[in-house]
């Protein structure tokens, strides 16, 4: 990717933020599978965020004293 590039693909993340995808008609794997299989993709960095992470984070958090 050129610098000039770059630039362009930064502008075009900030003119639409990305969001976090919900996904029923597929599981992780799915959608992961072919993504990792294709050499252009495969090196993307992917987070999955739970709502098993949210349960746990906010079990973790220190309770607020009254």
């Amino acid at each position: 990717m050129s610098p000039k590039t770059a630039i362009v693909a930064g502008r075009l993340i900030l003119q639409s933020v990305p969001d976090l995808m919900d996904m029923p008609f597929m599981n992780r794997i799915e959608f992961l599978a072919p993504l990792k299989a294709d050499g252009r993709t495969r090196d993307i960095p992917v987070v999955y965020a739970d709502r098993l992470l949210e349960i746990v984070a906010k079990r973790l958090r220190p309770k607020a004293k009254k």
